[in-house]
């Protein structure tokens, strides 16, 4: 069988949902919709995923950009146990030992209160590695409260600034996401490799501050230096390290990070890399490969300054694009910012979770219309649809394009290389209008992954080029694939 050659884009439409449902879901929808490029985070990472080895079957062939590391993977504590040591603590406090040797995310104060009584010295080793790694606030205060927050959790833990003003932390940081994507993350048998970086908020420095912060850099203390004066001089410096250090790790391969500022990418991001003292070429490295955007309005597609830099284009082949989890099910929304990516050559990527409020949601929590809607502005660019064939009306609230088409009745794109049809139909007055020459060979209805299953072609009515649904609800909660040919050759 012929292998087809990888679009030059395609690293841009990337599966991204990785803080739901799971590992093996998120990669069955990722390989029903033919991704090549997917989320690696905490529900892949070996030492995070309950169900590694089951998910297999999916990674093989795949390429991987892995989630904010310096989050995932933490420093380790210079300490020995037994196994059954290990064993007794991980059955008492799951969390805090679970990734034994390395320190947890997050610190809960009564948990360690409770570790602290019953084996002090543990606890003093764990207090040692926090202190050393994690940036400090007021010195005069005792263990915890000496140390800066980076983020509050529901369930009363907090989640420790890391200190990135020390260029030893820098160092180890970077060493051991390296190692651990290297000789954890990649399975070599299944040719599952690592793509490059994918970060939420790269600027750390104002998450801190915007979440109550009230100071830009961290407390010197005993045993420590800072070679940064500023939170944000240490977050550049960090990003630069990793660069260099991934690049060199992985000779041969493209490695891309990719950014999901929230807020405009110049004031948040592009701005304070601009701005530093590196030269230009460090900070092209610094800035990313591609800009998704968070919040749901379409402002980053008119921002001059960030265009003028160079680093980021619009149009046909463009690196940047919205994430906009703050959309929900909203379909109407959704079309709003699939028309305004589409029309610009932008992408549209899921990032962590399928809604700001739905972090657990699962994929058949998720109308097929969203998961097609997604695909419309990526496919539209991998089957090269030029951007005067693409057109959105804002008004009605309609997308056409020769690939794809969007409104309130009926959502349908076609997917790259096979050409098949990816609909759902939202009304009885919903209609598909195939190209003239294009036949209907089959018709499958679809899982809540997208994947393939019984014979749909009944439930429509095909009459000359328009097809339609059989309206009743039980059609109406259900999408199909359509597969075509033209000139009697298989699409």
């Amino acid at each position: 069988m012929e292998t087809l050659a990888e679009h030059p884009d395609e690293w841009k439409s990337y599966q991204g949902i990785g803080w739901c449902d799971t590992a093996v879901n998120n990669l069955r929808f990722a390989k029903a919709m033919g991704f090549k490029y997917v989320y690696h985070g905490r529900l892949n990472n070996p030492i995070y995923g309950e169900d590694y080895e089951m998910d297999y079957a999916y990674k093989e062939g795949l390429r991987f950009y892995f989630h904010e590391p310096h989050f995932l993977i933490q420093p380790l504590v210079n300490i020995k146990l037994s196994s059954e040591e290990v064993a007794k603590l991980k059955s008492r406090w799951p969390w805090e030992f679970r990734y034994f040797p390395e320190l947890p995310r997050t610190y809960h104060p009564e948990h360690w209160k409770a570790i602290k009584q019953y084996q002090p010295d543990i606890y003093e080793k764990y207090k040692q590695t926090f202190e050393k790694y994690k940036a400090w606030g007021d010195p005069t205060k005792p263990f915890p409260a000496n140390l800066l927050v980076y983020n509050f959790w529901p369930d009363g833990s907090f989640e420790p600034l890391p200190d990135f003003q020390q260029q030893a932390v820098i160092k180890s940081t970077v060493r051991r996401i390296v190692d651990h994507i290297k000789h954890k993350a990649e399975i070599r048998k299944l040719d599952y490799r690592c793509a490059g970086l994918i970060f939420d908020t790269p600027n750390i420095w104002d998450t801190y501050m915007t979440k109550g912060g009230d100071r830009d850099y961290a407390s010197v203390h005993p045993g420590i230096t800072h070679q940064y004066a500023t939170f944000k001089e240490g977050t550049l410096a960090y990003f630069k390290a990793l660069r260099g250090a991934m690049k060199a790790a992985f000779r041969g391969r493209p490695i891309r990070f990719i950014y999901e500022p929230n807020g405009r990418f110049w004031d948040v991001w592009v701005k304070p890399v601009k701005e530093s003292a590196y030269p230009e070429t460090v900070k092209q490295g610094i800035v990313g490969d591609m800009l998704m955007e968070e919040g749901a309005d379409l402002g980053w597609l008119n921002e001059t300054d960030t265009y003028q830099t160079g680093w980021f284009t619009k149009g046909l082949h463009c690196n940047v694009g919205s994430s906009t989890p703050g959309l929900e099910k909203d379909y109407s929304k959704y079309r709003q910012v699939l028309g305004g990516c589409a029309i610009n050559g932008a992408w549209f990527n899921w990032f962590g979770r399928h809604g700001a409020t739905e972090w657990f949601s699962y994929w058949r929590d998720i109308d097929e219309a969203l998961k097609i809607s997604r695909m419309i502005p990526n496919w539209d660019n991998l089957n090269d649809v030029p951007l005067s064939e693409r057109s959105y009306d804002p008004v009605a609230n309609i997308y056409h394009s020769t690939k794809s088409y969007a409104d309130e009745n009926i959502v349908y794109t076609r997917q790259p290389n096979t050409g098949i049809l990816f609909v759902k139909f939202l009304t009885a007055a919903g209609k598909v209008v195939l190209h003239s020459d294009e036949i209907v060979t089959k018709v499958q209805k679809v899982n809540e992954f997208m994947e393939p299953g019984d014979d749909g072609q009944t439930d429509l009515m095909i009459n000359g080029a328009e097809i339609s649904i059989k309206w009743d609800e039980a059609y109406r909660r259900k999408a199909y694939l359509i597969h075509l040919v033209s000139n009697r050759k298989s699409v």
